[in-house]
């Protein structure tokens, strides 16, 4: 009589599982250096002298003629996620607290900014400089296709992968790579060209259409 066979296998599909986890650990790897690179340049940065110097509002140009209440509103939208440990906790509570009186004002909300912070300026800095801002754009579009409005914006794929590095590394917590398997490597979701060309499975994903 034979013997049965002792093959060892949890579930089919477990070596392509095992390989996008590797996959995924390795990308978590990379990340991590890159945030240590990033950590040792500000650090080189710090060596060249760069300070801050503060200033009165005065001196910055257009201050006076600025629409700060829009900046008000900006500010209490970024306040819903401000810890209490945080150094804008104070003004923050304070930013609601005038909030909650009515609308404020342009004059309302240039005398808050003014009570509540101090304007820096960069010292030593080299002549040239990168400033990154954020913004919130308001475009037009169609829910459905037409002549006009024929440029697809897709909803989220079914294959996109989303990989927690916090998970990995504690310190890269709210970091997040996201990608798609490739037999049983990890790799970068396509890109635009490759969407447009019909690469991606997204059709159907429509959301909306834009010019």
């Amino acid at each position: 009589m034979s013997r049965p066979s002792r093959r060892t296998d949890p579930f089919p599909g477990a070596a392509s599982l095992y390989g996008a986890i590797a996959a995924a650990l390795l990308l978590a790897a990379i990340a991590a250096t890159i945030a240590l690179y990033l950590l040792l340049r500000e650090t080189r940065v710090e060596e060249t002298g760069i300070s801050f110097e503060p200033v009165s509002f005065a001196d910055i140009e257009g201050w006076q003629d600025d629409d700060q209440a829009e900046a008000f509103q900006a500010l209490l939208g970024s306040c819903g996620k401000i810890k209490r440990d945080s150094a804008s906790a104070e003004p923050c509570a304070a930013a609601k607290a005038l909030a909650e009186k009515g609308a404020v004002s342009r004059e309302a909300a240039r005398a808050f900014f003014e009570a509540h912070y101090t304007p820096n300026k960069i010292v030593g800095a080299p002549k040239k400089g990168l400033v990154t801002g954020y913004y919130e754009p308001l475009l037009n579009g169609s829910r459905k296709r037409s002549a006009r409005y024929h440029v697809p914006v897709f909803g989220v794929p079914d294959d996109m992968l989303v990989i927690d590095l916090g998970e990995v590394y504690p310190e890269l917590k709210n970091m997040r790579l996201r990608g798609r398997v490739d037999g049983r490597r990890v790799v970068p979701y396509y890109n635009r060209a490759q969407i447009d060309s019909g690469a991606a499975p997204v059709t159907g994903k429509e959301i909306v259409w834009g010019v």
